[in-house]
């Protein structure tokens, strides 16, 4: 089971993931000429490493058992977007980063997996965790599925509300179970 510092982390990579994806939405993509360091994948980066923890130490029972490996593979799938992408920033003059993106794209074992449908495992993976709470905080499990659902049906754009939702999700589940594990302390 993930312990503290793994739900401590978690809230903080998708909140690093959070800033990524508002900052992409609000300005796109830049290159080197635009912003010394594409911070805008590195926080995307940094978030997605900071949740493998999490990820990583889910139980091997119920909906936890489809949704660590879907996320571990999700993860793995943005790591390679965001490197994709800091290849991109690095091409300030536009008709040559056109050219690689034509030979990226045609390249459907790399375009694919890495652009493509990176955010789908990521997602429903990180959703599908939050799911696992069900039973006992509903609130919190039902914010994570209105964050996922919003940041998958509606694309990139609804980006920001839907991992704002998520971690509001994540972020009450955790408050709630710390609340009672103290109060079943305290009675103790």
């Amino acid at each position: 089971m993930p312990n503290t510092v793994d739900r401590i982390l978690l809230l903080l990579g998708i909140f690093s993931y959070w800033c990524g994806q508002t900052w992409i939405v609000n300005t796109g993509s830049m290159t080197k000429d635009e912003i010394a360091i594409d911070a805008i994948h590195w926080l995307m980066l940094v978030g997605a490493a900071l949740m493998i923890p999490y990820a990583a130490r889910l139980p091997r029972t119920g909906i936890a058992m489809l949704a660590a490996p879907l996320w571990i593979v999700g993860i793995v799938l943005i790591v390679g977007m965001c490197v994709i992408d800091f290849v991109f920033w690095s091409l300030p003059d536009p008709e040559f980063s056109r050219a690689v993106a034509d030979k990226l794209i045609a390249s459907d074992p790399l375009w694919m997996p890495f652009i493509t449908y990176a955010g789908m495992p990521f997602t429903i993976g990180l959703t599908l965790a939050g799911l696992a709470y069900a039973r006992t905080e509903k609130m919190g499990a039902g914010l994570v599925a209105i964050g996922g659902i919003v940041i998958m049906a509606w694309g990139i754009g609804s980006n920001p509300y839907g991992y704002a939702v998520l971690w509001a999700g994540y972020a009450w589940i955790f408050w709630n179970e710390g609340r009672a594990a103290k109060t079943l302390t305290t009675e103790d």
